[in-house]
C-alpha cells in the first residue's frame, strides 16, 4: 500500500469512500451535507493536501486531506477507509501519515470534527490523543470538535 498526493485520479472511488463512511446517518444531514470539495479536489484543497490510499493493484482503499486554517493550525477531512478494510490499523496508520506531513510542514495543532453517532470513531480519535473541545448541531446530528497539539 502507498500514498499519492492527489492528482486527477478517478473520483468514482473517492465519492464512494465518502457515501460508504456517511451511509448510517447520511440521510438526517443530506440537506445540508456537500460533496463540493471532492467534485474538484485540485482547487478545493489547494490550501492544503488531499491524499489516496492505493493498495497493490492501485485501487482506491482510503483518503485522507487537510485544510491550513492558520499559520499553526490545520483541519483533518475526509480521512475515509474502504468499509471492508476497516479494524486493520489503515486508520491509525492515515493519522501518522498526516501527522508527519503536518509536522514537517510546520504547523502545530490539528482540529477535526465527526458526527456523535459514530462512537468508534469518536473512540479513535481520542485513542490517537485527540481531545474534544466542543459540540454543536449540524442539520439533523450533532458534531463533536476534536483538537490535537503536535
Amino acid at each position: 500500500m502507498r500514498y499519492e498526493k492527489y492528482n486527477d485520479h478517478p473520483i468514482e472511488p473517492i465519492i464512494e469512500l465518502d457515501i460508504e463512511a456517511l451511509e448510517d446517518f447520511y440521510p438526517l444531514i443530506k440537506d445540508v451535507y456537500s460533496r463540493n470539495d471532492l467534485y474538484d479536489i485540485s482547487n478545493y484543497y489547494e490550501n492544503g493536501e488531499f491524499y489516496v490510499l492505493l493498495d497493490g493493484d492501485d485501487q482506491i482503499i482510503g483518503t485522507c486531506a487537510y485544510l491550513i486554517k492558520d499559520p499553526t493550525t490545520v483541519e483533518l477531512k475526509r480521512i475515509r477507509i474502504k468499509k471492508n478494510l476497516r479494524g486493520n490499523g489503515l486508520g491509525t496508520q492515515l493519522i501518522f501519515f498526516l501527522e508527519d506531513k503536518i509536522k514537517a510542514a510546520g504547523f502545530k495543532t490539528i482540529i477535526l470534527n465527526t458526527s456523535i453517532m459514530r462512537e468508534s470513531t469518536l473512540k479513535f480519535y481520542e485513542k490517537m490523543g485527540f481531545e474534544v473541545t466542543g459540540k454543536e448541531p449540524y442539520g439533523g446530528i450533532e458534531l463533536v470538535y476534536f483538537k490535537k497539539e503536535l
